[in-house]
C-alpha cells in the first residue's frame, strides 16, 4: 500500500485502523493466555478450542481482518473461522 499520496485525513484514517487491529490483536492474545491458563483445569483440548473460538469472535467484531488473516493470527483453519462468523450472521 503506497500511502505517499494519501491526504492528512486519509493517513489519520489509516494509522488509526492500523492501531485498533493492533490492539484487538493483542487483547486476543492477552485472553487467549488467560484463557489457555484456565483452560489447563477443564481439559486443554476443550479449553483451547474456547480460547481459539473467543479470539475469533473477538477479532470479527474488532479489527478490519480477513478471515484468513484470523485464522492465522489464532493458528486455526479457515472453515473454523467461517464457521464462527456464519453464526454470528455476519457473513
Amino acid at each position: 500500500l503506497d500511502t505517499r499520496q494519501f491526504t492528512p485525513e486519509q493517513y489519520y484514517q489509516y494509522n488509526k485502523m492500523l492501531v485498533q487491529n493492533a490492539m484487538a490483536i493483542e487483547i486476543a492474545r492477552q485472553e487467549r493466555e488467560k484463557s489457555r491458563l484456565e483452560g489447563k483445569e477443564e481439559g486443554r483440548l476443550e479449553g483451547e478450542m474456547i480460547t481459539k473460538r473467543n479470539s475469533v469472535i473477538r477479532l470479527i467484531h474488532l479489527a478490519k481482518l480477513t478471515d484468513e488473516e484470523i485464522a492465522i493470527i489464532n493458528d486455526a483453519p479457515l472453515e473454523f473461522v467461517q464457521q464462527i462468523r456464519a453464526e454470528l450472521g455476519l457473513l
